[in-house]
């Protein structure tokens, strides 16, 4: 035979008995020849229908895929698996207000799908569904007049936490930088605030401590939207005792 007829690889036949033929797929377990014997018992009375029998002339491939193991209950792998199911039924992304009758933070959340840095103008969408009600939660505060902000993170729900910074705006309180700042800058005016939640943390997959991965996604964020003094409220600190 020629040396070039042998290097050449034959197509295999696309119509071959083999790949047309139906495979029953089921997961490998101690009942698996049991079940092949059961439904290879009963295959016969699909005979009864004409395109069936057509189909079923051949018979069946009976096919077992790798069950869990101990390994993949004990110890998941989940550095490449995407989520296979929504963390909500929501299908809506961005903040929005709980619209609760007395809820104080409503009227300051601002209703959006993204964010923007003061400082780089670089525009972020949000990933997740965020309201007054949500917690472990990292939010961002602009102050509408000079558009200087600040980066913050609560485990409590974000309203809760938005309470404290507009009592202490509202009274004019030079505890925290937030409030000095609008102290400053309004005279203590709360309308200027403007209220955004940026990142939901939640438990992942392995566990671990959320409060933990909230601090150090709210480290990101500070350091991603440059929030830092002079150029914002953050204290450098902030961001150094989480790298």
């Amino acid at each position: 035979m020629d040396r070039s007829t042998l290097l050449n690889r034959e197509k295999k036949s696309q119509n071959s008995a083999h790949n047309t033929t139906p495979m029953f797929i089921t997961t490998y377990s101690r009942q698996f020849y049991k079940i092949k014997k059961i439904v290879q018992k009963y295959l016969p009375v699909l005979d009864g229908d004409e395109k069936l029998r057509r189909i079923m002339e051949d018979g069946c491939r009976f096919v077992s895929r790798r069950a869990r193991t101990i390994g993949n209950v004990l110890s998941p792998s989940d550095v490449c698996g995407k989520q296979s199911s929504p963390r909500t039924w929501l299908n809506v992304l961005g903040t929005y207000p709980c619209g609760a009758g007395r809820c104080v933070t409503c009227k300051y959340i601002e209703k959006t799908s993204k964010f923007e840095s003061s400082s780089t103008a670089n525009v972020f969408h949000n990933k997740c569904y965020i309201n007054c009600n949500t917690t472990f939660v990292v939010y961002l505060l602009t102050c509408k007049k000079c558009n200087i902000q600040y980066v913050g993170s609560t485990t409590r729900n974000l309203k809760c936490r938005m309470r404290e910074h507009i009592h202490s705006i509202e009274t004019q309180s030079n505890s925290t930088t937030v409030s000095r700042h609008f102290l400053e800058c309004s005279n203590g005016d709360v309308a200027n605030l403007k209220i955004q939640g940026i990142e939901k943390v939640y438990q992942s997959l392995r566990g671990g401590d959320k409060a933990v991965k909230l601090r150090y996604r709210e480290a990101f964020w500070i350091f991603t939207l440059d929030t830092t003094q002079p150029k914002g409220l953050n204290f450098r600190f902030d961001v150094v005792c989480h790298v």
